[in-house]
């Protein structure tokens, strides 16, 4: 009989199932058109134009994927070049991957790699929008997500 769940292999002697592999967020093309506009915006790509947008920044690099419980994670760092931060979106998540419902998560951003200078608050909605709010530090430029865990059945 298969085993399933957290469990492969069959029955009497199942081993336990191998981790899902995070999936890092893509770079941003880095043109004129957000890959994140329009109806359909792209998932998994960091948002913004080559004029302003988010990119990989020091290690974590941001990542995303479902554990074993079923819960989805993201985790890592990503840094913004030329403009505001607060109010924009980072990237979109994967249907499959995003919650019934908003969910709000603390996160501490900073002006530089040399230093945390405040916090903020990630936004993670239905249509699978993550976006960074109400930054106590309006400049910031790097984003640390730590890590953020959330149930897809609401």
């Amino acid at each position: 009989m298969p085993a399933g769940g957290d469990l492969s292999g069959t029955y009497p002697a199942p081993t336990i199932a191998a981790a899902s592999t995070p999936t890092e967020v893509a770079m941003n093309p880095g043109t004129a058109t957000d890959p994140c506009a329009g109806p359909t915006p792209q998932t998994g790509v960091y948002c913004g134009t080559s004029s302003s947008r988010w990119l990989p920044m020091i290690d974590p690099q941001l990542k995303f994927w479902r554990d074993r419980l079923g819960e989805i994670r993201i985790r890592g760092t990503a840094g913004r070049l030329g403009g505001p931060a607060a109010g924009e979106v980072v990237f979109y998540l994967p249907a499959g991957s995003r919650p019934a419902e908003f969910h709000a998560f603390p996160v501490t951003v900073a002006t530089s790699a040399a230093g945390l200078s405040g916090i903020a608050t990630v936004f993670v909605g239905p249509d699978g929008r993550v976006r960074v709010l109400h930054a106590t530090e309006p400049a910031f430029t790097i984003l640390y997500l730590g890590d953020i865990h959330f149930r897809t059945d609401g």
